[in-house]
């Protein structure tokens, strides 16, 4: 498969990832409306593409070590 076919592909299915996501959480959110504010940590949480991933990068590159985390769980603060 051409090198530009994989790009095109994998861009696709990250954005019909990212729209599938969002709806999911709209969905949650409308769910029930006497949900707590505190929960939109955990809406984000929720996006595999929010700020979890990259908070996850930004650590590894500080520790210079990796361990693995799950995704959707809140981390105890280290910096």
């Amino acid at each position: 498969m051409p090198q530009k076919e994989i790009e095109e592909t994998r861009n696709h299915v990250i954005a019909a990832s990212q729209r599938i996501i969002a709806d999911n959480i709209e969905r949650m959110k409308k769910a029930d409306p006497h949900r707590p504010e505190a929960m939109k940590y955990f809406d984000e949480m929720a996006n595999l593409f929010g700020q979890r991933p990259k908070e996850i990068a930004r650590r590894k590159r500080r520790a210079k070590k990796s361990s693995a985390t799950c995704a959707s769980s809140p981390q105890p603060n280290l910096s």
